[in-house]
């Protein structure tokens, strides 16, 4: 059966997929052999994010200041972190690619990108030398109070779709906190990807986005 999407800004064609879940992890699972082998699910393990999940490894504006008065941060991110919290504070979810070595190269570009008017480029596997550099998803949920009320179910990849399926809970806090995440990606086919943000619960796309992956 096929279906349109009206939630995001163009409309998207796309299969209504059937999915299990798992209970013990309350993860988004493919159903069937098949489905399992058409493409990769990323560990919760190599995950990067804000919303201090477990399992997931967290990203904190950690620092310490020195007795000149000046403040040290503790990770080689934190600076960039520091300036993204301060310089972008929008309470809609967005989706990007992010391309560099570590975590702390992807952190700057995604502050680059949505604090200084980077343009979001079209990304290459290999540059002209024929490096090749790590694609990275980047995923701004929104701002919600503390206790982690976006919950990663899964990030699953397959053939041209990158799907980061979420679950939505209440945050324990009246205050507000921004909720990113960032996964590298192993294996991609280049061309037209369609990055897509899944609501586990009620089982349908609440964010879509195309960019384009060039080999070179």
């Amino acid at each position: 059966m096929q279906l349109f999407d009206r939630g995001a800004s163009e409309f998207t064609l796309m299969r209504r997929v059937t999915v299990l879940r798992d209970v013990n992890s309350q993860r988004h699972v493919p159903q069937g052999p098949e489905d399992a082998k058409k493409g990769e699910t990323v560990p919760l393990a190599r995950m990067y994010g804000t919303n201090a999940q477990k399992d997931i490894n967290s990203i904190v504006r950690a620092f310490r200041v020195r007795t000149d008065g000046n403040v040290e941060h503790i990770e080689r991110y934190g600076p960039y972190l520091d300036r993204l919290f301060t310089g972008f504070q929008r309470g809609s979810s967005n989706l990007l690619l992010s391309q560099g070595e570590d975590i702390t190269d992807i952190v700057r570009h995604t502050m680059q990108v949505l604090t200084e008017g980077r343009p979001f480029l079209d990304l290459r596997k290999a540059d002209g030398r024929g490096n090749s550099h790590g694609i990275w998803l980047v995923a701004y949920f929104g701002t919600g109070g503390s206790g982690s009320p976006w919950l990663v179910r899964s990030l699953h990849v397959d053939k041209t779709t990158i799907r980061l399926a979420y679950h939505r809970q209440r945050g324990t806090a009246n205050d507000l906190h921004q909720y990113f995440l960032w996964a590298p990606l192993a294996s991609l086919k280049t061309g037209i990807l369609t990055l897509e943000l899944f609501d586990d619960d009620k089982q349908h796309v609440t964010l879509t986005r195309r960019v384009m992956l060039f080999d070179k």
